[in-house]
């Protein structure tokens, strides 16, 4: 996975990411049905940490 161009759409997956999380968390339906979107959420953070740790070791 040391591919630049393999790790350039990595950061930008990663970007949009994100901005998805930010935007349900800020939304006042992700309040309303909080234990729904619970686990998309979850999810979304899952990923988010998976693409950090490959892009970490990928820096070093």
């Amino acid at each position: 996975m040391g591919d630049s161009q393999t790790m350039k759409e990595l950061r930008i997956e990663l970007s949009n990411l994100r901005d998805d999380l930010a935007a349900i968390e800020s939304s006042q339906i992700f309040f309303i049905n909080a234990l729904g979107n619970q686990t998309g959420v979850n999810g979304l953070r899952r990923r988010i940490a998976e693409i950090e740790a490959i892009l970490e070791r990928n820096d070093k």
